[in-house]
């Protein structure tokens, strides 16, 4: 069987300790050739042996002139997805980009249309919806077995440590770090929220020039509404997962996610001041591969079989939807509506 070939472009952290290996071990796959303006950003890998000099270029226009290839996996900086996956469109490759997709709606939006007019597919890696606890969540969400959700919390305290193009985002925690947490809320409901309000702030030790503190809370055109807690700046100390500790409150019951391990209880009758009822821990569902595995996964299976991607350009436009118009109330302190 032929093995499917692949342009990576941009070769930063993420590219050298997951897509990189993540394509060299699986035998389904080939990376034909690597991108990256900087060719210091080989070198390493060049000395060890796990590129030659012959697949290494400077911009993909070069790379798709000497080689042929299947897919390209973008995992530029955000302000360069566009222009990247334009030109991997117009050579009729299918797409694989790191999200955020890009750094407005309209730009999100051209390159959709560019990849339909193209005829090709354009993914965008939310891997985090690809967790056997995020799968548990929304089955037992979609299943009804608490009946409908009415209130949601979700949690993230995380610190941010390595130097990178996030330090002077004037958004970093919205636009690329809680892209995934909205992703995954979107994933569990399997609702599209109207409207938001949000507050975001800094402590005085932040190492981001932008706001990377938040609380977020969108509504429904039904009576449902989602809390957002975030800080990628949390100092150290029962910080949670990336994927985010939730609790899910449903008419009969409740559904509770601590360190990736899902938990439910029934709805009770407590007084208050009481701590409720026992948590009883959730069978998780079983996955063959999870987060980034997930998606090259069916990446492959996108261009071997036709396949349309579950997080597809289209799909994502909903999640940027929410990203976007968080960052506008934040920056506005004023209500917006998603459209």
């Amino acid at each position: 069987m032929e093995r499917v070939k692949l342009i990576l472009a941009g070769f930063g952290a993420m590219s050298k300790l997951a897509w990189c290996p993540l394509i060299q071990q699986t035998p389904a796959a080939e990376m034909v050739a690597c991108v990256d303006p900087d060719p210091e950003a080989f070198s390493e890998a060049i000395e060890k042996g796990y590129l030659t000099p012959e697949m290494c270029f400077s911009s993909l226009c070069e790379a798709i002139a000497v080689v042929k290839a299947d897919g390209v996996i973008v995992v530029t900086p955000p302000n360069q997805h566009e222009a990247v996956c334009l030109e991997a469109a117009k050579a009729g490759l299918h797409i694989l980009c790191e999200k955020p997709l890009a750094p407005s709606l309209e730009a999100a939006k051209r390159m959709v249309q560019a990849a339909e007019d193209a005829g090709v597919q354009l993914m965008i890696a939310q891997n985090r919806r690809h967790t056997a606890f995020i799968h548990t969540m929304r089955n037992l969400v979609q299943s009804n077995r608490f009946g409908k959700a009415g209130q949601v919390y979700v949690t993230f305290r995380q610190i941010f440590t390595r130097d990178s193009f996030r330090d002077t985002m004037e958004h970093p925690l919205l636009i690329d770090m809680a892209n995934h947490h909205f992703d995954t809320i979107r994933y569990v409901l399997g609702e599209e929220p109207a409207g938001v309000a949000a507050v975001g702030w800094n402590p005085d030790w932040s190492r981001f020039r932008g706001i990377a503190s938040a609380v977020v809370v969108f509504d429904y055109k039904r009576n449902l509404r989602v809390v957002y807690d975030g800080s990628w700046h949390a100092m150290n100390g029962e910080m949670t997962s990336n994927g985010c500790d939730w609790r899910i409150e449903c008419e009969d019951g409740v559904i509770v996610c601590r360190g990736e391990r899902v938990y439910t209880a029934p709805r009770g009758e407590y007084a208050s001041g009481s701590c409720g009822g026992v948590l009883t821990e959730e069978k998780q569902v079983d996955m063959r591969y999870e987060t980034t595995a997930y998606l090259f996964w069916e990446f492959l299976q996108v261009i071997t079989e036709g396949r349309i991607p579950e997080t597809s350009g289209e799909d994502n436009i909903h999640t940027l939807n929410m990203v976007f118009a968080a960052v506008q109330a934040v920056d506005t302190g004023k209500h917006v509506q998603i459209k």
